[in-house]
């Protein structure tokens, strides 16, 4: 595991890492909004530009070999606040895709317990 400038974290057989061994992305602490990563990437080719269609929104990337992470924020259990933030290179820039209200799921009884 490296960061996100070359720097060593763990090798494998190190693992598991301590999250303060990580770079912050999205500061909790500093919103008190809890969050969830939904998706982590690389955009392996560098110099172009793809256009991507999704949820109904145009988003205009530049591919760079950089890592992307695709996160939802929930300032409370009604707002949902989903965000697509990249490294460019020196710092991470953090971009809202769109915001949504209301719960996505309720589920009175469940069988699993954790």
């Amino acid at each position: 595991m490296i960061k996100v400038d070359g720097t060593k974290i763990a090798y494998p057989e190190e693992l598991p890492i301590q999250p303060s061994q990580n770079q912050i992305v999205y500061d909790a602490k500093k919103t008190s909004s809890k969050a969830w990563i939904w998706d982590i990437a690389i955009d392996k080719v560098k110099n172009i530009f793809s256009n991507i269609f999704t949820m109904g929104i145009l988003i205009f990337c530049q591919q760079s070999g950089h890592p992307v992470i695709v996160y939802v924020r929930f300032p409370n259990d009604l707002d949902h606040i989903y965000h697509y933030a990249r490294w460019n290179g020196n710092k991470w820039i953090d971009k809202v895709i769109f915001k949504c209200q209301g719960k996505l799921l309720e589920i009175k009884h469940s069988l699993f317990l954790y």
